[in-house]
Parts: structure tokens; C-alpha cells; sequence
């Protein structure tokens, strides 16, 4: 176990990659700029200048118009179909 020694490993920050071997023309400034690449930034940094709705306060943010501390507050809904076509459906007979 004496003659042997464990060597560290190469780590990767070590290796250096292929970089300036292609010699590519660079995106950034206008000297040696590529031309088949635009030259205006991708994003741009600035004020926005949308107004956002302001908050009132800490109300609900849904609509609470038709409800009450009981359910929802709907009125009775009638229909236009008249009353004879309904009974005669389920074969009421009337006396």
C-alpha cells in the first residue's frame, strides 16, 4: 500500500473550452459586428410607463353584488312555455 498514490482527478473548471478557435464575429459594438445578426439590444432598460389601477382597499375581489349572509339573492325564474304543454308532459289529469 506504500508505492501507490491517489492522484486527484482533473477537474472541469481546469479544462478550457474550444472559445476563440472559431474566431466568430462578435454581436456586442459596431467594430467586427456580424452583419447577418441585428445590431439593437434584445431587451431594453426603461421606466414603464403604464399606470396600474390603483388598490381601494382590502374588499373582496369578486363580485359580492347578489349575495347575502343567507346564499345568493336570485328571483324566481319564469319561463314563456305555457301551462298546458307542461301538464300534459307527465300525464296529469285534471278534474
Amino acid at each position: 500500500m506504500e508505492g501507490k498514490e491517489n492522484k486527484p482527478g482533473i477537474l472541469s473548471c481546469i479544462i478550457k473550452g474550444p472559445g476563440p478557435v472559431y474566431k466568430l464575429p462578435t454581436l456586442v459594438g459596431y467594430n467586427g459586428h456580424d452583419p447577418s445578426r441585428y445590431r439593437n439590444p434584445a431587451y431594453s432598460i426603461r421606466a414603464r410607463t403604464d399606470i396600474k389601477a390603483s388598490v381601494i382597499g382590502p374588499g373582496p375581489h369578486y363580485n359580492v353584488r347578489n349575495l347575502t349572509k343567507s346564499g345568493s339573492d336570485n328571483p324566481p325564474a319564469y319561463t314563456i312555455r305555457g301551462r298546458k304543454a307542461w301538464i300534459s308532459e307527465y300525464k296529469i289529469v285534471l278534474s
